[in-house]
């Protein structure tokens, strides 16, 4: 997506600029912590070393998030040393796209990683003590069951104590790349207009629902990968605690990934139906609040 936008150029803002606007949050907001939305924070050596000297010289004490890709932990470029010092700067926090587990599906995309480069970044950001979350893909045009499969069990070892969160999402073939060509040949209706993207369900995909992607067969399957892995990796608060079932959730699923059993997903239906229920009784209890101030306006009013 991004070279097809930026058409394989960018530039980046000097550390001193970083530095000066990051004192200036500080003084004017108090700001305690930074994240830098920023795909390639790492991709200058030189950038980065500045930025840490920085930091240093100019004693900035405050929290920051950065990405980073998995082929920059190599020997000459982050270490456990350089990541220890990194951590003591005030990195609370860094995220890596690992996308896939499946080396022809990198390949495919054109990932330029590989499994082993992700596993030393966390190796390394256990042992510098940095919180690390991975992001992975699913949906890609050609990938497998298997392929699915081994991400997610892959993503079951990178599991540990300094792993903040693993994030599975549904591919997006963004308009200007090539995969989104791809899936256009492939059977997916194009949205051409505002007004068409204005009326697209954006709650399975961020792009379009699942129905709209073709070459995605067994679409049940990427749900309750998508609802497992949700409940395994994820450390957000669930919005379904109420229901008691955020342990019982993450056993099943963290059960469902060791043996590779994907059959009979009892959990995945009866949450389901328990959250159509509870939803009917939220809108029910909407509708009785809304009537019972109307009654008190109106009793208000006629005083």
């Amino acid at each position: 997506m991004n070279n097809a936008v930026l058409k394989k150029k960018f530039r980046f803002k000097d550390a001193d600029k970083i530095l000066d606007e990051i004192e200036s949050l500080v003084k004017k907001y108090k700001v305690e912590c930074v994240r830098f939305q920023d795909e390639e924070f790492f991709v200058s050596k030189k950038r980065l070393f500045e930025f840490l000297d920085g930091l240093e010289k100019r004693h900035i004490n405050i929290l920051w998030i950065a990405d980073v890709r998995a082929n920059h932990f190599v020997d000459d470029y982050i270490t456990i040393d350089l990541a220890k010092r990194i951590k003591a700067l005030g990195c609370l926090y860094w995220t890596l796209g690992v996308e896939s587990a499946s080396e022809r599906i990198l390949r495919k995309i054109k990932k330029n990683i590989t499994l082993a480069q992700v596993l030393k970044a966390s190796e390394i950001s256990k042992k510098s003590g940095i919180n690390v979350g991975f992001g992975f893909m699913m949906g890609i045009p050609e990938e497998k069951k298997e392929d699915i499969i081994d991400t997610v069990r892959f993503a079951l070892k990178l599991k540990n104590r300094s792993t903040y969160e693993l994030i599975f999402s549904i591919f997006r073939p963004y308009p200007g790349s090539e995969l989104y060509a791809e899936a256009v040949k492939l059977g997916m209706r194009e949205i051409l207009t505002l007004e068409e993207w204005g009326k697209q369900d954006f709650y399975e995909t961020k792009f379009q629902t699942l129905d709209s992607y073709p070459w995605i067969k067994d679409k049940n399957f990427i749900k309750l990968i998508k609802f497992t892995t949700n409940n395994v990796f994820s450390n957000y608060n669930r919005a379904y605690s109420w229901l008691m079932w955020t342990h019982m959730l993450k056993l099943i699923g963290i059960i469902r990934i060791k043996l590779n059993f994907w059959r009979f997903p009892a959990e995945y239906i009866l949450f389901n139906l328990a959250k159509k229920i509870i939803n009917k009784e939220k809108k029910m209890q909407i509708a009785l609040d809304s009537r019972i101030e109307c009654v008190e306006k109106l009793k208000y009013y006629k005083r």
